[in-house]
C-alpha cells in the first residue's frame, strides 16, 4: 500500500513549548496535503543555541510527548520525532530518543539511541547515555517499518537484523569534511542492501548541521532531496521495487566475529 510521507527537514531551539508549536505548525500544513507519516529530526525538544547549553529534558510522559500524541490522535497521522529522555536517575545522563506515535495517539515505540556519536572530534557520550535495545520493526498500515538513529546509520548490522519493508532515520548530521556525501551514500548503501527504501530526515542549522534530507528506493535511486535550508520533503511511501534477495541470500553464520 502507498501513502504520502514526510520529512519535515527543521531547527529546534532549546524551548521545547516553542519546538512544538513548530511541529504543530508543520503537522496541520502536511496532513492538509494528505501526509499520513510525518518524520521530524533527531533533537527536534530541544537543542541548545549556544555551544555548552544544555538540553532540556523531560520525560516519555512530559508536555512534549503528550503533545505529540495529542497532534496525532487529532489529525490522525503517525509522527516520528526526537526528544531529550530524563533518565530518572538523580544526576543522570539523559537518553536521545526518538519517538514514534501511531494515529491513535498511542506511543508505539521509543528508541533510545543505542550507538553514540563518539567520532569525528566530538563526543556524544558525555552527553548522553546509550540505551541498549535494538529497534523491534514495526507494524504500520502500509507494511512494516524499521528504524535508526542517526550515527547508527553507519552500522549496517543495525539494519540487517531489522526484517522490515522500509526504514525511517531521523537525525542530526553534524556538518564536516566529506558529511554530506557520507549521509548520501550511506542512506544509498542501506537501502540497495536492505532492498527496501529508506527515508531520512536530518535537523538544519547553519552552523552544526547538514540538511540534506534524502529518501532512497531499493535500486539506490534517489527519490528527492532537500537543501540547507528549512523545509518539507513530500515523499510516496512505495514499496513495489522492494526485493528480499540480499536478504535471502545471507549466510550470518559466516559473519560472526573470530575469537
Amino acid at each position: 500500500m502507498s501513502t504520502k510521507i514526510c520529512l519535515a527537514q527543521l531547527q529546534a531551539v532549546q524551548d521545547s513549548a516553542a519546538n512544538l508549536e513548530k511541529v504543530a505548525a508543520t503537522v496541520r500544513c502536511a496532513v492538509s496535503g494528505g501526509a499520513q507519516l510525518i518524520v521530524f529530526p533527531e533533537f527536534m525538544m530541544s537543542y541548545p543555541e549556544h555551544k555548552g547549553g544544555a538540553f532540556e529534558q523531560q520525560t516519555l510522559y512530559g508536555p512534549f510527548a503528550e503533545g505529540l500524541c495529542s497532534l496525532a490522535r487529532e489529525h490522525g497521522v503517525w509522527l516520528v520525532c526526537g526528544m531529550t529522555e530524563r533518565s530518572g536517575e538523580p544526576f543522570g545522563l539523559p537518553y536521545n530518543t526518538t519517538l514514534i506515535v501511531n494515529s491513535a495517539g498511542g506511543l508505539a515505540a521509543a528508541h533510545r539511541k543505542t550507538h553514540l556519536y563518539d567520532a569525528f572530534g566530538y563526543q556524544e557520550s558525555n552527553n548522553f547515555r546509550a540505551g541498549n535495545m535494538p529497534f523491534p520493526p514495526l507494524e504500520t498500515p502500509w507494511g512494516r517499518m524499521g528504524f535508526a538513529c542517526c550515527y547508527e546509520l553507519r552500522f549496517p548490522e543495525v539494519f540487517t537484523r531489522q526484517s522490515c519493508d522500509f526504514f525511517v532515520v531521523s537525525a542530526a548530521w553534524v556538518r564536516g569534511e566529506h558529511k554530506p556525501l557520507h549521509w548520501k551514500t550511506l542512506l544509498a548503501a542501506r537501502a540497495i542492501e536492505s532492498g527496501v527504501p529508506v527515508y531520512g530526515c536530518t535537523h538544519v542549522s547553519p552552523k552544526v548541521f547538514t540538511g540534506g534530507s534524502a529518501a532512497f528506493a531499493p535500486t539506490g535511486e534517489c527519490l528527492g532531496m532537500l537543501g540547507g535550508t528549512e523545509g518539507v520533503l513530500e515523499l510516496q511511501l512505495d514499496l513495489s521495487q522492494n526485493d528480499a534477495t540480499t536478504r535471502r541470500n545471507r549466510r550470518p553464520e559466516l559473519y560472526a566475529s573470530p575469537s
